[in-house]
């Protein structure tokens, strides 16, 4: 049994994301089954660009406000209680509606790269 005080945590930004302040709950500094979790802050100006994980999936598990997921075909509005999956090699960009802020947990299956996506979508 252990407790994660994940706010004591240092926020960071992962790559090709801006304003997206996520500290780790497992995965770099406790290696948890092969996958990362954090806890991520976006204020409402903030963003990811288009990127995929060739190796990763997520899942994002809303818990204020509504992330919007665009994957170049489809955009899937999460709101706070719902969660969305992004499929291993599946190009996506994440934002908020433009009017709130996001928390969010993300779980990635396994941890691994971000590479960006062809295109502006």
């Amino acid at each position: 049994m252990r407790l994660i005080e994940y706010q004591k945590n240092e926020a960071s930004v992962a790559p090709l994301h801006h304003r997206c302040f996520g500290r780790e709950i497992a995965g770099k500094t406790w290696p948890f089954a092969g996958m990362a979790v954090n806890y991520v802050e976006m204020p409402k100006d903030g963003y990811a660009e288009p990127h995929y994980h060739p190796h990763s999936e997520h899942i994002y598990i809303v818990l204020e406000g509504e992330l919007v997921i665009n994957n170049g075909q489809a955009v899937l509005t999460t709101p706070a209680g719902s969660a969305a999956h992004i499929d291993k090699a599946e190009p996506h960009k994440v934002t908020g509606n433009g009017r709130d802020d996001v928390k969010y947990i993300i779980i990635t299956v396994p941890p691994g790269e971000f590479l960006p996506a062809a295109g502006d979508f």
